[in-house]
């Protein structure tokens, strides 16, 4: 099972975890929401992707979380260090790293 953080453009209330498998909601400093937790697999991922889809929610980043003990730590929603997470890399990134 894997850990997932989940950004995406506005502020949803805290009655929305449920409706997204029970991921954990936080906001950062932009009050941007963040979405995590820990997914099944990639189709469960796939799964909370359409809901944010349905929404017509910007989605901002996609993130796993390789350590859950980070995603627990960090409920502030600040950026994690580039040890603790692999970016997922999303249509139209240009970064070639």
């Amino acid at each position: 099972m894997n850990w997932y953080e989940i950004r995406v453009q506005g502020h949803l209330d805290q009655h929305w975890s449920e409706w997204f498998d029970g991921l954990a909601l936080s906001y950062d400093g932009d009050d941007n929401t963040v979405l995590r937790g820990p997914l099944i697999d990639e189709a469960a991922l796939h799964g909370v992707l359409i809901k944010v889809r349905d929404l017509a929610l910007p989605l901002l980043a996609v993130n796993r979380v390789a350590d859950h003990r980070a995603g627990l730590a960090s409920l502030d929603a600040k950026p994690e260090t580039e040890d603790s997470v692999e970016r997922t890399k999303l249509p139209g990134d240009n970064d070639r790293s």
